[in-house]
């Protein structure tokens, strides 16, 4: 147990620990959104199955895939091209 020598102490040790864990907080969301960040970028090229209430991807156009190869990217990998 830890003792304080007062409120102004206690007060002082409160905001200490709030700063901390602002601190970790902030570490591990930067750790999370750059795992995030890579699993989305590892879907692109690839269609969305049906998940939640969204649908699957419906398959690129035939008219959307000529575009792609007349550009120089693959016929039918969705999302990947700039």
């Amino acid at each position: 147990m830890k003792a304080f020598g007062g409120l102004g102490a206690f007060a002082l040790h409160l905001v200490k620990i709030e700063a901390e864990v602002a601190r970790a907080a902030h570490q591990g969301l930067e750790k999370v959104a750059v795992e995030v960040e890579k699993t989305a970028k590892d879907q692109f090229g690839q269609y969305q199955p049906a998940t939640g209430g969204f649908n699957a991807w419906q398959p690129l156009a035939e008219t959307t895939k000529e575009d792609r190869v007349r550009q120089g990217y693959p016929p039918d990998e969705p999302l990947l091209r700039s």
